[in-house]
């Protein structure tokens, strides 16, 4: 009995699964670009923030005055630890944004046909629980 039951339940579960596989992986490919674009956006004011301090602390040492040896070291020290940080920033930007998971067509298409052949799959014996 209770075996009959749960498998009108799966039927159910796997008709409704089929249905939406499809929508379901182009909302979640549209939710994957949508943060991708928000991570890039992010990174470009990060990298435009460190871009500024270096700039500005490019700007103070070549403002000093030569004879003012003390300060000009130690505006030169700030001027290379900011290029340093520019060049971190820029790094972490690059690996941060470099690939965005997003499903291609193809990849759409397959989970599509899954969608379709999702009872099969779900009743094959080669299926394990975990899978």
């Amino acid at each position: 009995m209770a075996s009959a039951s749960i498998k009108r339940w799966v039927d159910v579960f796997l008709e409704a699964t089929m249905r939406c596989a499809a929508d379901a992986a182009r909302q979640a490919n549209e939710e994957a670009h949508r943060e991708s674009e928000a991570l890039r956006l992010y990174w470009a004011h990060q990298t435009e923030r460190v871009r500024y301090e270096a700039q500005r602390a490019e700007r103070q040492y070549m403002a000093v005055e030569p004879e003012n040896r003390v300060v000009a070291r130690e505006l030169e020290r700030r001027w290379e630890q900011a290029l340093k940080e520019l060049e971190r920033v820029r790094a972490e930007a690059g690996q941060a944004v470099a690939s965005p998971e997003l499903l291609s067509v193809d990849d759409l298409e397959k989970v599509h046909l899954l969608g379709q052949e999702l009872h099969a799959v779900w009743n094959e014996d080669s299926t394990t629980n975990r899978d």
